[in-house]
């Protein structure tokens, strides 16, 4: 049995773990740590094609180059996350509404549920995370 398969199948398992987090952990974040003017800002760039495409490129050519791929390797692997960022936008353009709503209800939740002190302290976290973004 040829070794590839398995490769390529615990390959694209990693890698639908690491987005499926990112989303998760990017849901989350939104929750707790943005205010509604940090999210529309967010919320109009996005899920820009190009930029989204430029920056998917990066990030699987950091992990992939250690790899040691074949130039066939690397063109069907590429073929493969390729076809599924496409998948991955489609999902995005048809759920994200969906999900933004429990996002957002979520939060309001959660800000409902903290006291006026620490609705002072979560302020202070954002005002912290927009000035370490800006600085970046």
């Amino acid at each position: 049995m040829s070794w590839q398969r398995p490769k390529l199948t615990v390959l694209g398992l990693v890698l639908a773990v690491f987005i499926a987090g990112g989303a998760a952990g990017a849901a989350f974040d939104n929750v707790l740590l943005h205010d509604d003017g940090d999210r529309s800002e967010r919320r109009d760039h996005d899920h820009d094609d190009d930029d989204d495409r430029d920056r998917d490129n990066r990030r699987r050519g950091r992990y992939l180059d250690d790899l040691n791929l074949s130039p066939d390797q690397r063109i069907r692997i590429d073929s493969l996350l390729e076809r599924r960022r496409r998948e991955t936008k489609e999902f995005w353009d048809t759920q994200g509404p969906r999900l933004r709503a429990i996002v957002d209800s979520a939060e309001a939740e959660v800000l409902r549920a903290l006291t006026a002190e620490q609705l002072v302290q979560l302020d202070s976290l954002r005002a912290r995370r927009r000035s370490r973004s800006d600085r970046r």
